[in-house]
């Protein structure tokens, strides 16, 4: 995603993308060993046991994070001012004309510099973006008992 701050917003998000990542591990190696000893035979209770392994999970997780972007779905984080809506310049009502102003700037392909120059309190949407390159979460498990 780009940080130019004079390309527009309907050009920097891209919606309706058939992948959430534009390039994912294609091997996930996950390599497993495990034991068990009965070290004084088969005739006695004892065990040793464990196992290690590698680990991963499916990126599925993290790409429900995608589903609350703009222009669908826009969360603003406001800060500075009161609570309580009915005040003048309120956090709510000032959530609310920044909303405003990116679904008109969104649909008119307008800069942030842009929007700024009309709605002096705006605050940017929080986006959701991922890197060019995306791995899959990986972890190490391990377990060693004696029964």
């Amino acid at each position: 995603m780009s940080h130019d701050p004079n390309q527009p917003y309907n050009q920097a998000i891209l919606i309706n993308q058939k992948q959430a990542f534009q390039g994912l591990d294609k091997i996930l190696w996950s390599p497993r060993f495990s034991f068990a000893w009965q070290p004084f035979g088969v005739t006695h209770k004892t065990v040793l046991d464990g196992g290690i392994g590698v680990f991963h999970d499916s990126v599925d997780s993290i790409a429900s994070n995608f589903f609350n972007n703009p222009p669908l779905v826009n969360s603003f984080t406001v800060t500075g001012d009161g609570l309580t809506p009915d005040e003048t310049g309120s956090l709510f009502s000032k959530a609310a004309a920044s909303n405003s102003a990116f679904i008109n700037a969104f649909a008119s392909g307008q800069t942030l510099a842009q929007i700024q120059a009309t709605v002096p309190n705006f605050f940017p949407p929080g986006i959701t973006a991922a890197e060019k390159r995306t791995r899959a979460p990986q972890y190490q498990r391990w377990s060693l008992q004696l029964q």
